[in-house]
């Protein structure tokens, strides 16, 4: 999860090109609550943006749901 192209890279910066063997969640499998804590995350981020504080802008949190780790990478700039 990140803040994409708010003083730092956009995805297409971090993913120029789409992998051939995208599947969909219906094919790939996603754990039901996962994408809905997700969410939860991102509207943090939305209002946190909103209200003019720091947003996760130039990192990325990786969320292992099977273990129950998060892992915050820094990204590169563009």
């Amino acid at each position: 999860m990140s803040v994409y192209n708010y003083n730092g890279p956009c995805y297409r910066c971090l993913f120029p090109e789409c992998p051939k063997a995208v599947k969909n969640c219906s094919d790939a499998g996603v754990f039901g609550v996962l994408p809905g804590f997700i969410g939860l995350l991102e509207s943090l981020e939305t209002i946190k943006l909103i209200t003019g504080h720091a947003v996760l802008s130039k990192k990325m949190i990786v969320i292992d749901g099977l273990a129950g780790r998060f892992f915050t990478a820094k990204l590169r700039d563009r």
